[in-house]
């Protein structure tokens, strides 16, 4: 009788003890479900978000007329005044300086918390020029040949880096080699916090240079 009485209780304890079991399975998978509902309803705007950059094609005739200079410069067109006024004033640079016969093939402005951040316009020949949103130059790419049917990047014709490389620059590059200023292939410019301007020159040889606006080389410490 005692035994019976005994199993009778352990059978009772096993019973309430499966169903706090399972009570506290279905409130586990409450919870969870509600966390991962919670979650679907954060937004995608916020502090802790990252903006998104949406890239529009434009017409030339919506750059800034800052681009429009330079560029008007690297396809060997006349020039604005110093106020951007008129596009009256002689180009300086001609011949092999200047990419002769192309034109602006594709031109984008990429637009970040409904503020313009770059504009970039690609030629017909495959060069690539970047501007920031101040109009000055943010990088360069020299135009492409086709050698045994696939495209080669040439360097950048002269009135590119000139017009882009400060003087001090220039001369720094041309301690390289006598011909260093025209096989330039690349040009990256950025506005750093320590050293200010610095740029970052891609030469044909696979050599990269970093200099400052005066020329000099950026130190790391």
């Amino acid at each position: 009788m005692r035994k019976i009485l005994y199993l009778h209780i352990i059978f009772k304890i096993y019973n309430i003890m499966k169903k706090t079991i399972l009570v506290l399975g279905c409130l586990l998978a409450i919870g969870f479900s509600s966390v991962s509902c919670n979650r679907d309803d954060i937004p995608d705007t916020g502090p802790f978000t990252e903006s998104k950059v949406v890239e529009t094609e434009i017409q030339r005739s919506d750059l800034p007329k800052k681009v429009d200079h330079y560029l008007s410069a690297v396809l060997g067109e006349n020039m604005y005044d110093a106020t951007f006024t008129n596009k009256n004033v002689a180009n300086p640079y001609g011949g092999t300086q200047v990419y002769t016969g192309e034109r602006a093939a594709k031109v984008t402005k990429q637009v970040q918390d409904g503020a313009v951040i770059l504009y970039q316009v690609v030629l017909s020949n495959g060069a690539i020029l970047g501007f920031d949103k101040s109009g000055d130059w943010a990088y360069l790419r020299g135009h492409e040949v086709e050698v045994n049917k696939r495209k080669v990047v040439q360097p950048l014709i002269k009135s590119a880096w000139d017009m882009s490389l400060p003087s001090a620059v220039q001369t720094s590059v041309a301690t390289i080699s006598s011909t260093a200023n025209n096989e330039i292939m690349k040009i990256e410019i950025e506005n750093t916090s320590k050293h200010g301007i610095v740029y970052t020159i891609t030469l044909k040889n696979g050599t990269v240079k970093k200099y400052k606006k005066d020329g000099t080389e950026p130190t790391e410490s």
